[in-house]
């Protein structure tokens, strides 16, 4: 089991992503999950910068840790159907890796157009392209087109899928909110306060078009509905028991990401009382 950190995006400025990406490095951590989002879920989050940016200069502050995308922002007119996302995903991911070939590429597709482009400047190893799905058909989808898989679904309802589509199974990502701190009320009720989206699941995840429709969503929440799954205190088995459950639903790689506030510490505890315990 490989244990990273999520850098979220919607929480943090430049400058307190890359802080913490160095020090999860120094802590052990296998790998760095950045989310990519144009705003965040709600304003009290308040953050949004550009995830490629900071990507990029946490690869020139880092020298070990893995480093990759959980999300990306996708940047299209309107908002269709789901059907359609998928169906424009895989056509994307199709033009992505004809651009990889540094060949000259003309591509005519039911959503894109690409006319003699050709890129130049190519790494020496390609980045493996990590497919999210948070339902059957999406997870599927990954497994036709992806080099890997990533999740919030904590069980086999959609690692399983994935497996049966994919001819060569990549490695399987998947994020764990937690809240550390020594009050658990006090620890639940920031979930409550800075990470509502924890209590919403299903299709509306991804059909909410701003950050006060999401507000108004969240405001019917309880805190015991946000906190369902979110582990929150600092009684280590119950983190170990959560990453257990996830490595038994298939996942390989469980990126931890922290709402308390407190990353500092947080960091500090995983690496005295999960990294010796969970990692390969």
């Amino acid at each position: 089991m490989k244990i990273g950190y999520t850098l979220a995006s919607e929480e943090r400025g430049p400058k307190g992503l890359i802080a913490t990406a160095v020090k999860a490095e120094e802590k052990g951590f296998d790998f760095l999950g950045v989310s990519d989002h144009f705003h965040p879920w709600t304003p009290i989050q308040g953050q949004s910068p550009f995830s490629w940016s900071i990507i990029a200069v946490v690869g020139q502050a880092t020298s070990r840790i893995e480093v990759f995308s959980e999300v990306v922002c996708p940047i299209i007119e309107g908002w269709p159907h789901i059907t359609v996302r998928r169906l424009m995903l895989e056509e994307a991911v199709e033009i992505i890796r004809e651009l990889w070939t540094g060949k000259i590429v003309n591509y005519y597709g039911d959503f894109f157009t690409v006319e003699a482009a050709r890129l130049y400047t190519l790494p020496k190893i390609l980045p493996p392209i990590v497919v999210s799905a948070f339902g059957p058909k999406s997870a599927k989808l990954a497994g036709r087109i992806g080099d890997g898989f990533v999740s919030v679904v904590p069980s086999r309802e959609v690692v399983e899928p994935y497996e049966k589509a994919s001819e060569m199974i990549g490695p399987k990502y998947v994020q764990m909110t937690v809240s550390f701190g020594t009050d658990r009320e006090a620890a639940k009720k920031r979930v409550k306060d800075q990470w509502p989206n924890a209590g919403l699941s299903g299709q509306v995840v991804s059909e909410l078009r701003t950050t006060e429709y999401f507000k108004q969503a969240f405001d019917t929440l309880t805190v015991e509905q946000v906190t369902n799954g979110v582990v929150c205190g600092n009684d280590a088995d119950e983190y170990l028991e959560q990453i257990q459950k996830l490595k038994e639903a298939g996942y390989t790689h469980v990126c931890l990401h922290d709402v308390s506030g407190s990353e500092g510490a947080f960091l500090d505890f995983a690496a005295k009382e999960l990294l010796p315990e969970m990692q390969d």
